[in-house]
């Protein structure tokens, strides 16, 4: 009687492995594959026994449940060796099941992955063309378990991607090169109103609100851009859409879109543009009733002072001590009244008319407010120490204002019996300047660093110091009208330092416009 092996001639050997490959190529991936293997091994090849050997020792023992424990320690003993020489065949004759063992090694990617167990109840060696048959085998089961590991690794990333996507607040889908939409996401179609089954398949076109258009190129791809979209019930709604295409071969094969309903987003704009312009008419008509007040309320107060003094003279030596002093207090009262009036008016101003700028030379604005105060530093014995200073793009008779506050400040209130030094440089601050005036004086507490460029707020009395609090927040108006910043450093009976910045002279505009 003949052996299996004997019957195994080269073309029953082709043929059970056409048959073998064909079989192995159709197990989809989510079969078991090696326990499919071995049902068609046995069948095809007529095996006796089966088994595939994982690549951990522990697990090897449990994969020979099937072969006869007498040869478990000549088939372990011999993995190591399949794993360095390819393949092993051995003929097992002292035992008490005599059979002929074939060690064949299933490889991905040139990795070891399991070792094959064929065996045979016979004392024959198998054949060249068996061995080759049953190597092509392991070959074409490699290259399964690979493509299966392949699949399983892409099903895995598709699930992920559609889980991520189907968490994203934002709608997306997919189109393919005709524009069909090909996927939708939880938002997508909680955003149109549609069910997956009325929307995927559609044209995307439906989407668009009539009379909008909407198209992709290289230039506008992954650009947000602002469409209106039309709902399932026919309404239409602002988004925000991003298309990036899918490329293969270098063409264009689909799109993913991206949208989001951006209609909160523009009613807040909306309401956020109506209060601005509320606040803007609300602002200009206070500026106009400021300066309208202003300039009326001169009237009545020069009278005071006119009639006043017309009293005094009138009256001459008839009047007491008492009634000069009392007439000497309105006049003053009514000139300091005047000079709120007039500084509350340049306020107003400040804001309420439009100014021309260009390129100002700040060295002849510092000039012009050295002649201006030509008196009040020769009172009180000034020093001024002005570096080269920049030209800056402004209005200059603003900034003669701005500099005339700013050194004036820094004379009146000077120490007593120490002469005002006054510093004034300018450097580089990026694309602007920052201009700095400092002075010897006596300095400001912390906590008034803010409260000083406020209008009307005074760190000192009438009594000791002139002025009407305005000075400092004109300052700060003008400074603000030319783009820039204005602060203050300073440290009590050392003095302080007023930074500002002002932009650099624009080189397009060649006439200086007061």
């Amino acid at each position: 009687m003949s052996s299996p092996i004997d019957r195994f001639s080269p073309e029953l050997c082709a043929g059970a492995f056409m048959r073998t490959a064909q079989y192995i190529a159709g197990i989809l991936s989510g079969a078991d594959l090696l326990l499919e293997a071995r049902q068609i091994l046995k069948t095809t090849f007529a095996a006796d026994f089966i088994a595939f050997l994982p690549r951990h020792r522990d697990g090897q023992r449990l994969a020979l449940v099937e072969v006869p424990s007498s040869a478990h320690a000549t088939i372990l003993g011999a993995v190591d060796q399949v794993r360095d020489n390819g393949f092993m065949a051995i003929e097992e004759t002292q035992t008490p099941h005599p059979a002929v063992w074939v060690l064949l090694p299933v490889t991905m990617e040139g990795q070891l992955e399991t070792t094959m167990v064929v065996g045979y109840a016979d004392q024959q060696m198998p054949p060249p063309h068996l061995l080759e048959a049953l190597l092509g085998v392991a070959a074409i089961i490699g290259s399964t378990l690979a493509r299966q590991r392949t699949e399983l690794e892409l099903q895995d990333s598709v699930n992920r991607t559609r889980l991520i996507l189907q968490a994203v607040g934002e709608g997306v889908c997919g189109l393919d090169g005709e524009g069909i939409i090909t996927f939708a996401n939880k938002a997508a179609l909680e955003i149109i109103g549609k069910s997956e089954g009325t929307l995927v398949g559609r044209p995307a076109a439906e989407l668009i609100a009539s009379g909008q258009t909407f198209s992709v190129t290289a230039e506008t791809a992954g650009i947000k851009r602002e469409i209106a979209l039309q709902r399932h019930d026919g309404s239409s709604f602002p988004a925000d859409v991003v298309c990036l295409p899918t490329i293969s071969d270098g063409k264009m094969t689909g799109l993913v879109a991206t949208f989001a309903d951006i209609s909160e987003r523009k009613e807040a704009e909306e309401k956020l543009r109506q209060s601005l312009d509320y606040l803007a008419r609300t602002n200009t008509e206070l500026e106009r009733f400021a300066y309208v007040a202003s300039h009326d309320l001169q009237e009545p107060v020069r009278s005071v002072v006119a009639f006043s003094q017309l009293l005094e003279r009138r009256l001459g030596e008839r009047l007491n001590e008492d009634e000069r002093e009392f007439l000497a207090f309105i006049v003053g009262s009514a000139k300091r009244m005047s000079d709120l009036v007039k500084d509350l008016l340049t306020y107003a101003r400040m804001t309420n008319r439009q100014t021309i700028h260009g390129p100002v030379e700040l060295s002849g604005v510092a000039q012009d407010v050295c002649d201006n105060l030509r008196s009040l530093i020769d009172e009180r014995q000034a020093v001024l120490r002005i570096d080269p200073l920049p030209n800056v793009q402004g209005n200059r008779i603003q900034l003669i204002e701005l500099f005339q506050n700013l050194i004036s400040n820094a004379i009146k209130f000077s120490r007593p019996g120490i002469t005002p030094e006054i510093h004034i440089k300018a450097d580089r601050d990026g694309p602007l300047w920052r201009l700095s005036v400092q002075d010897n004086g006596m300095g400001i507490e912390p906590e008034y660093f803010e409260r000083i460029f406020i209008i009307f707020q005074r760190l000192h009395g009438g009594q000791s110091y002139s002025g009407t609090g305005i000075g400092l927040a004109i300052c700060k108006r003008i400074v603000e009208q030319h783009g820039g910043s204005i602060w203050v450093e300073s440290q009590p009976n050392v003095g302080s330092t007023f930074f500002l910045t002002l932009p650099e002279a624009s080189t397009s505009t060649h006439d200086v416009l007061p």
